[in-house]
């Protein structure tokens, strides 16, 4: 560790708060090895508070964070997400404090920074204003399923074929757009919902409404509908669902790596593009026959995913550090 500290630009540490300073190596030693060293502290609940000591994984955090409250059905408990939540926000928020701090580093001026990230105030963070809200009213979020406080239609509907169809109608002139389209433009005007507000208050009312016209139609029939009308309404896929849709394979969202031809292994793809290195990102993760190595010679590059998970291990580190080399994080 002490070789390698002055030689890098971030080090991220997710121990429990203290046992890097119990280990030698507390914020002030490892700037002292390097002080332009950007650290970076991953914890469930933080370096101070009185939390800090408590083990924290993503389930807690969803549960403390106030997700977990307004998730799910009204006659239902409350409903965790099945899936790390917590843990894939605090990696993107991560992910933007450690290249700010990394910006600031890296400065003629700059120094050394440390990042403390917890799980919890990532995940609280995308809550939107509920505790403005509490502060004003007294009143906590309550379950609503799929529809939402602030505006409606938005809901998912069954359609002919059994399948369902996302709706949401979050704008006045959406709300117009859609009770036109459906053959109701009495709705407009009608004082039940001629506003967003009389919309909430007769929620139900709008749903039956909307959720009758798309119980005629199947799913493909709705959809079309719905996009010539220039209403945003969108199909709730399954993963295969999703795989299989033109969309999602045109802008290679989910990559296929071969192993030998014997085997093969879905990843996702960058989840943004930018002008330079994605090309050299794919061939990373899909294998170059055209790859050269550093004399020009032909060296070419079988695809690193393989069914052995330390094998697969081996080859994201790499991945990793081909990135970091080409500045492509």
């Amino acid at each position: 560790m002490r070789r390698l500290v002055p030689t890098a630009q971030v080090l991220i540490e997710g121990f429990r708060p203290g046992v890097m300073e119990a280990a030698g190596f507390s914020p002030d030693t490892l700037l002292g090895l390097n002080p332009k060293l950007v650290v970076v502290r991953i914890s469930g609940f933080g370096q101070t508070g009185p939390y800090a000591q408590r083990p924290g994984f993503g389930s807690l955090i969803e549960a403390m964070s106030g997700f977990a409250a307004k998730n799910g059905f009204a006659d239902k408990p409350p409903a965790l997400p099945n899936l790390a939540l917590a843990d894939m926000v605090a990696g993107l928020s991560g992910a933007f404090a450690t290249l700010a701090a990394l910006r600031v580093a890296e400065r003629p001026d700059g120094a050394g920074q440390v990042v403390d990230l917890s799980l919890l105030e990532p995940l609280h963070a995308t809550l939107g204003p509920d505790a403005a809200i509490h502060r004003l009213t007294g009143r906590s979020p309550s379950r609503i399923g799929n529809r939402v406080s602030i505006t409606a239609p938005r809901n998912v509907y069954r359609t002919r074929d059994g399948e369902w169809l996302a709706l949401s109608a979050s704008t006045q002139d959406m709300a117009a757009r859609l009770f036109r389209a459906i053959g109701r433009p009495d709705m407009v005007d009608d004082p039940r919902f001629a506003t967003n507000s009389a919309r909430l208050d007769n929620v139900d009312a709008v749903d039956a409404i909307v959720g009758g016209f798309i119980k005629q139609r199947t799913l493909d029939e709705a959809i079309k509908f719905f996009e010539e009308e220039g209403v945003t309404a969108g199909p709730v896929y399954d993963i295969g669902q999703f795989l299989e849709d033109p969309h999602v394979q045109e802008r290679g969202i989910v990559v296929e790596t071969p192993d030998d031809g014997k085997y093969f292994l879905k990843f996702y793809g960058p989840a943004a593009t930018v002008t330079k290195h994605v090309d050299g990102f794919r061939k990373m993760v899909e294998g170059d026959p055209h790859a050269k190595d550093a004399n020009g010679d032909p060296c070419p590059r079988k695809p690193w995913a393989r069914t052995n998970i330390n094998v697969m291990i081996g080859r994201i580190r790499r991945v990793f550090k081909h990135a970091v080399e080409n500045e492509m994080i």
